[in-house]
């Protein structure tokens, strides 16, 4: 279907369900005439993502004291980075190759960091050798694939990012 007719007939769509608001109908109906179709999930359920673990393998594992963790984070960029442990701190700065270690964070964590100029970050945690210590190094990278905004810290230990 070429560029032009895919515009006419989004074009007529368009106006066909302008017309049905218009008038007072719904636009999309949908009916289940078909008896051997049964609908189980309730209309106000939500849909759910699956969970992390099933869709991908974690990238590290630390063992958790109690609990908690400390999170050493390493910036190795040129430019700051905002992060932030949802529901334990406010958006914080991270300046370029500089470091900060964030104490005693209970799991499950949920860090989410951004670099200030936009530009994309290579992350990589690091189970160090002692208990309960993760190691997060931040790196310019302008691989698109391989750009991170998020790591999850599970109360397993095992760490993930997205």
């Amino acid at each position: 279907m070429s560029a032009k007719n895919i515009y006419k007939y989004s074009l007529r769509l368009l106006v066909a369900m302008g017309s049905c608001l218009w008038l007072g109908y719904p636009a999309i109906a949908q009916t289940n005439n078909n008896p051997n179709i049964v609908d189980t999930a309730p209309s106000d359920s939500p849909l759910l993502a699956p969970p992390i673990e099933q869709l991908q393998p974690p990238v590290a594992t630390i063992l958790p004291l109690n609990g908690q963790v400390n999170v050493t984070l390493i910036n190795r960029t040129g430019a700051a980075i905002t992060f932030q442990v949802l529901g334990e701190t406010s958006p914080r700065s991270l300046p370029g190759r500089s470091e900060t270690t964030l104490l005693s964070l209970k799991t499950p964590i949920n860090l989410t960091f951004h670099r200030q100029d936009d530009g994309l970050l290579q992350v990589s945690p690091l189970a160090t050798a002692s208990p309960g210590k993760l190691e997060v190094v931040f790196r310019e990278t302008t691989d698109l694939s391989i750009d991170k905004r998020a790591m999850d810290v599970q109360e397993t230990g095992n760490v993930y990012l997205n």
